[in-house]
């Protein structure tokens, strides 16, 4: 069953990206457009955790994730259904078939009897629980040492924390895995 939830977790993160880039090039197809000799279209992914973690970075200056969860969630889901209506499987099918169906159902077998890694007990897990928790906090090293290793990765990390199951933290590390595949 995780196998199949982390395609669609996948897909969701690809539709997301679609969608940005459909809303930011209104006269173009995205799918046709390439970066450095490469299709857009296989940047989706990254861009769709890129924006949730900015726009989850920036909100945290004001309010705690917790208050403004569902709201985004909502957003996001809107932003993805735009794109449902006008969504088009890339030209080609082989590598769109291994790409977003054959590499990810493969690489999901690695969320089966996962644990954590010794570096989520140690600061991962308390920065995201301040991320939830409360606005952004300046000179939290202070107290300790290892709440000043942070980067946007934690901030969407705190976005997929759904009632304490880390499954989609440890599906937004295979997202990447399957990207550099």
């Amino acid at each position: 069953m995780n196998n199949i939830e982390f395609i669609v977790f996948y897909l969701l993160f690809y539709l997301l990206g679609r969608s940005l880039f459909s809303l930011a090039l209104k006269n173009k197809d995205p799918d046709n457009v390439n970066v450095f000799d490469t299709k857009l279209f296989i940047f989706y992914p990254l861009f769709g955790v890129f924006f949730i973690s900015a726009v989850v970075f920036l909100l945290n200056f004001i309010i705690p994730l917790k208050a403004y969860k569902n709201y985004l969630t909502i957003f996001v889901l809107i932003l993805i259904l735009l794109n449902v209506r006008n969504f088009k499987i890339p030209q080609d099918k082989l590598f769109a078939f291994f790409n977003y169906l054959v590499f990810p159902f493969i690489l999901a077998f690695s969320s089966y009897s996962i644990k954590f890694h010794y570096d989520s007990e140690a600061y991962h897990l308390l920065t995201q629980s301040w991320i939830i928790n409360s606005k952004i906090v300046f000179g939290l090293t202070k107290f300790f040492v290892w709440l000043g290793h942070s980067s946007l990765y934690e901030y969407v990390q705190a976005y997929l924390n759904f009632n304490g199951n880390f499954i989609y933290q440890h599906y937004l590390n295979i997202l990447f895995v399957v990207f550099f595949l």
